[in-house]
């Protein structure tokens, strides 16, 4: 490929970097908004409620009370993601022990279903 051909493509790809950035913007300014309103306090949210402009004073305390609030839900999560994890791995090491070792009448189809299912 030609040094010519390289710099037409890199001149080519910028209007559609340009149209990906913008939709990743637009796609993370929600975010931005719920980061920078979690750290208002409730007075300042009230006066500008759509404006995405950084805080006057830092609301720590709005974090550590919804950190308080679904502590709870949070380890029960982790704990049910954990447990089903360990449970899923162990089942699977015991059923492909299963077909390596034991050759029965339909283990092709089992095995092929179980691809399938995967």
């Amino acid at each position: 490929m030609s040094a010519a051909t390289s710099s037409l493509r890199r001149q080519v790809d910028w209007p559609k970097h340009l149209v990906i950035w913008f939709f990743i913007l637009i796609e993370l300014f929600p975010l931005y908004m719920m980061f920078q309103v979690s750290f208002k306090d409730n007075a300042s949210f009230i006066q500008q409620p759509w404006l995405p402009l950084w805080p006057t004073e830092w609301q720590w305390g709005n974090w550590v009370f919804a950190i308080k609030l679904i502590g709870p839900y949070l380890a029960n999560t982790v704990f049910v993601a954990v447990t089903a994890t360990i449970c899923s791995l162990f089942l699977a090491v015991l059923g492909a022990y299963f077909f390596s070792r034991h050759k029965l009448p339909f283990s092709g189809l089992l095995w092929a279903l179980f691809l399938f299912l995967m």
